[in-house]
Formats: structure tokens, C-alpha cells, sequence
């Protein structure tokens, strides 16, 4: 015998249809094309090596990035010109629960470092702008240097750089450093996500997404600049007209 009455299952039913319908609709809308399948999310991942070379483990879903209108893919290269703002970022929150947010730079070659682009703790739900900003953002940029020591302006390598949410059990008290400052190149700027999973006891990552960055023409150079005034030295060495002078150059 069905327990349900007839006006019970049409209802449960529109319920279903109005659902997935909303899904493909924010998917639509933060991201070009149909909502991917969860088998070809993981196979982004897993085809480019990023899993299990650069994460153990594909998020669990996937976390929607717009930079002003740029609707960010994994494994999309984006130049650093269109990343200077702060992202709008959109997952499959729990709004009574909080999150870390991680920027990462995973391709770093002028030193066996990972480097935290953003870092935002104790957001809630996904209301990232009242989360608590342990590393302030840094618009992603990615340089490599010849081996005469100068920048390589016609190489066509690119770095990774991984967005990543977790869930936590609880509000964490991460420390951290607040706009340009000497720490830029300790912790928790430099950082790791494993680490940072084991040492906070958080959970995922429940969503993620990933790009790439390659050489930006003044953009690279500027915040090359910028990176060095901060620490108060050139990095990674002093290279002519791009950190060597008390005036960055303009992009």
C-alpha cells in the first residue's frame, strides 16, 4: 500500500524539478557551457596531473570563481591583468557552518616554496568579504628567470595555482599579516595545504577549482617589485628596471 497521497508526490516531484533546474542555472551562470558531469570534474584534475601530483584527492565539488565577468574552468590560463580585484567565489556552502578559503601558487621555480595568493579564514557560509583575511589578496602572477638572471619574457610556462575551500569544526585562530609587510615570504604566506589541513583539522577540500598564470607583460614585472619593497630586498635577485630602482614600474 502507498502511504504518500497523490498531491504529496506531484508535490515532492516539482520540488526535484525546481532543484536541478536551479543548479543548472548557477552553474550557467559562474561558469561557460553545461554543468560538467562529476566525472569530468575529477577527470580535469586527474588528466592534467594536478591530482595526485599537486592534491592528494579531487574537491568534492566544484567551486565557481568570476574575476569581473571572467568565469574561471580548471585548468583555464588567465593573464594577470584580469586577476587584480578580488574574485566572487560560490560553492555549496552550509550558511551555519565556517570555511577556509586558499589561494595557492603550486608552480613556484625560483624556490621549493608554495605561496598563499589569499587566505581567508572563519568565513560564513560562503559570505567570503566577512571572513577573517589572515593573508590579504595578491592578484596571481608567475615569473621565471633565465640563467643569465633576467626575466624570461618569452617563456611559455605557467604556474598552477589552486583555490581551495575547507570546512572547519569550529572558528580557528590563524595568525597572519595584513597588506605589504617583511612577513610576505614566512608563514602563513608560505604555506601548504596539506599542512594547513592537518594543523587546523579541516575538512576537504569540499570545493575547488584551479588555474593557470603565465609571464604578463608589466604585470609580472610590477608586482615582482612589489613583492620585493615589501620584504625589503629584491627577490628573487636584483634584476635591471624591474626591482633595482626606490619606483616599480607601471604596468
Amino acid at each position: 500500500h502507498d502511504a504518500l497521497p497523490i498531491w504529496m508526490k506531484i508535490f515532492l516531484c516539482l520540488v526535484v524539478v525546481v532543484a536541478l533546474a536551479d543548479g543548472r542555472r548557477t552553474w550557467s551562470k559562474w561558469n561557460s557551457g553545461r554543468r560538467p558531469s562529476k566525472a569530468s570534474f575529477d577527470a580535469i584534475w586527474t588528466s592534467t596531473g594536478t591530482v595526485p601530483d599537486k592534491l592528494s584527492q579531487v574537491p568534492a565539488e566544484p567551486l565557481y570563481i568570476n574575476f569581473g565577468g571572467l568565469r574561471v574552468t580548471p585548468n583555464m590560463t588567465i593573464d594577470t591583468s584580469q586577476l587584480i580585484k578580488k574574485p566572487t567565489l560560490k560553492w555549496n556552502a552550509d550558511p551555519s557552518a565556517l570555511y577556509t578559503l586558499l589561494i595557492e601558487d603550486n608552480d613556484i621555480t625560483s624556490a621549493p616554496i608554495k605561496w598563499a595568493q589569499w587566505l581567508v579564514t572563519n568565513i560564513p557560509g560562503s559570505d567570503v568579504n566577512n571572513g577573517e583575511e589572515v593573508a590579504t589578496y595578491v592578484p596571481s602572477f608567475h615569473f621565471t628567470i633565465s640563467a643569465d638572471g633576467q626575466l624570461d619574457t618569452t617563456t611559455p610556462e605557467t604556474s598552477r595555482h589552486l583555490v581551495l575551500i575547507y570546512k572547519q569544526k569550529g572558528r580557528i585562530d590563524m595568525s597572519g599579516q595584513a597588506g605589504c609587510n617583511s612577513g610576505f615570504l614566512e608563514p602563513p604566506r608560505i604555506t601548504d595545504h596539506d599542512q594547513l589541513q592537518a594543523a587546523y583539522d579541516l575538512e576537504g577540500p569540499v570545493a575547488g577549482n584551479f588555474y593557470r598564470v603565465k609571464y604578463s607583460k608589466g604585470w609580472t614585472e610590477y608586482y615582482i617589485c612589489y613583492l620585493s619593497k615589501c620584504i625589503g630586498s629584491p627577490y628573487p635577485l636584483p634584476i635591471a628596471g624591474v626591482n633595482d630602482s626606490d619606483v616599480c614600474p607601471t604596468p
